[in-house]
């Protein structure tokens, strides 16, 4: 089926590609974005290439992410071959790569904050109807905000051969004259309101801003995708007092490794050598909007195997993960009963140990395909685990074994990104 706009962006700034989609979608055009408009089991290459073909317009959304990702770069010579109408939404103040330049070059680009604000999602979408008049119908996305009335939306128009204009003669009048006079009085009483405003006022506490996708509706009318700017007031902080094995094992781990460069680490915007699916599940491994994705099968490196370590990363069920099923990340993995920390599409968290037994936290991770991020220290016989920041669960096991790094998505779909490994063999 045919559609007016594909989004291009990196997965990281899903979020306000999403905005995107819910505004051009509810201006009337026809948008088409990952990994919502592929069918389970659909090839990824196949889908997009499809989709770009079918398309009028690219709206990109430009970041120092998506400047990294070669699947954007695809994507964007992909566009260009099919004669598509690019549109670079630029949220962060980094110029395009080489490869990237190349086809941007002559574009018009828009300047966007992180994250961006209505009003400039607003122009977006007319700089989309002004390429593409006949689809976009006349309603226009409201903002809410506490502070100030609802900016219009900006209608840029194409660009039109400059011609030569004959100034208009200034016609000096006394109504002229009136006005000016009427405008110096308002300039007074302005100054004087905001005189008073900073004396009554001035010691009032500034709320923060927060950008945030919310869908409302109106009486009588269907829902209407908006952005709220939200007031809320700086929180106070709290000191939470932390478990004894954080403060006396893991943070003087973490402050050393602070200092240092992980031994290995992949964020996988490339196809990374050495990744390796086992034989019996089908080798059922691939790399899908810079993330590395296993399907029902088990994945390991073996350019990764510490005996003392910290590993961190970013893990999440993908697109087609079947309810109830589980993922996990084992470690010190070895013939027989190993270490692992799993985690269930509810959010429940499970922690294995060798002759130790099982430990279950209900509901302490994201759920769905919510990214969770995971951080395992393992030093001797002492591991300690954080879940998101959290301070999770500690202990000493009784067999010390050392074995291979390894994740497991058991029954499922899982993504992996960002991982670290620090080695801290030589900590004492």
């Amino acid at each position: 089926m045919h559609q007016d706009v594909f989004i291009s962006y990196s997965h990281k700034d899903k979020p306000i590609a999403d905005a995107v989609c819910a505004n051009l979608e509810h201006a009337g055009f026809r948008c088409w974005i990952a990994p919502r408009d592929i069918a389970p089991g659909q090839d990824w290459p196949t889908a997009i290439s499809n989709a770009i073909a079918l398309s009028r317009v690219m709206v990109l959304v430009f970041s120092a992410d998506s400047n990294r990702s070669k699947q954007v770069g695809n994507e964007i010579s992909l566009a260009f071959d099919n004669n598509l109408i690019i549109i670079p939404f630029k949220i962060d103040a980094i110029a395009p790569e080489p490869g990237k330049q190349y086809y941007l070059a002559r574009t018009h680009w828009l300047d966007a904050m992180n994250p961006p604000t209505q009003e400039q999602i607003n122009t977006l979408v007319g700089y989309v109807r002004s390429f593409l008049p006949e689809q976009g119908g006349p309603e226009t996305v409201q903002i809410s905000s506490m502070e100030k009335p609802p900016a219009p939306e900006v209608q840029p128009t194409p660009v039109q051969p400059i011609r030569a204009v004959e100034p208009a003669r200034v016609q000096k009048s006394t109504k002229s004259k009136n006005i000016w006079i009427w405008g110096i009085l308002l300039m007074v009483a302005i100054i004087g309101g905001s005189i008073f405003a900073m004396r009554s006022f001035g010691s009032a506490p500034i709320p923060t801003s927060t950008l945030t996708q919310t869908f409302t509706s109106t009486p009588n009318s269907t829902s209407t995708p908006t952005l709220h700017l939200t007031s809320t007031p700086r929180p106070t902080s709290t000191q939470t007092p932390q478990p004894a094995w954080v403060t006396d094992f893991a943070q003087p781990i973490l402050d050393v490794i602070a200092k240092r460069t992980p031994i290995f680490q992949d964020d996988f915007h490339d196809k990374s050598g050495g990744w390796q699916a086992d034989d019996w599940c089908g080798r059922r491994m691939e790399y899908v909007q810079e993330e590395l994705v296993v399907t029902n099968c088990r994945l390991s490196n073996p350019h990764i195997n510490y005996s003392d370590f910290v590993a961190e990363f970013d893990a999440h069920y993908f697109i087609g993960a079947s309810s109830g099923s589980s993922w996990s990340f084992k470690f010190r993995n070895t013939e027989g009963p190993n270490y692992s920390l799993a985690i269930t599409s509810g959010g429940d968290v499970q922690v294995s140990f060798e002759q130790e037994g099982n430990y279950d936290f209900q509901g302490l991770a994201n759920s769905g395909i919510q990214s969770n991020h995971a951080m395992v220290i393992a030093k001797g016989s002492k591991i300690a685990i954080f879940i998101n920041g959290e301070a999770l669960f500690s202990a000493e096991v009784n067999l010390i074994r050392y074995g291979d790094l390894s994740f497991f998505a058991d029954d499922t779909v899982l993504a992996i990104d960002n991982l670290k490994i620090w080695n801290i063999y030589d900590l004492p």
